[in-house]
């Protein structure tokens, strides 16, 4: 069986679909591996939506080593590029979608400095 894969010429970036409570959108998602956490939607895209209230709340470190207190956590499905999708935690925060750790780990990603990103299940 041949395996199926996502090459992207956006350079860090993964076309995505995001799913909380039957808002959805498609973006590009930038893939930031040094954020420990599955997935980021800005703020700015939820307001105005009706998703109601956080399933949760939490905070997240920054890379800069700061802290961002009761930042709203939502339960949602994520699906990279029509190739997959799962359940994953969303945080709210931000002005871009990112991609963290938690979800980069249940993929095989080759990076080709510069030039485009292929990932495969």
């Amino acid at each position: 069986a041949q395996r199926q894969e996502i090459v992207s010429t956006d350079y860090l970036y993964l076309p995505i679909r995001v799913d909380i409570r039957g808002y959805r959108d498609e973006a590009l998602a930038l893939i930031d591996t040094g954020y420990t956490d599955s997935f980021v939607v800005p703020v700015s895209n939820r307001l105005g939506f009706g998703i109601g209230l956080p399933d949760g709340r939490r905070s997240i470190e920054l890379g800069d080593g700061s802290i961002v207190p009761g930042t709203p956590v939502y339960l949602g499905t994520l699906e990279i590029a029509g190739l997959f999708s799962f359940p994953i935690r969303i945080t709210v925060m931000g002005n871009e979608y990112i991609f963290g750790r938690s979800i980069l780990d249940r993929v095989e990603i080759t990076f080709d400095p510069g030039q485009r990103i292929m990932v495969r299940p």
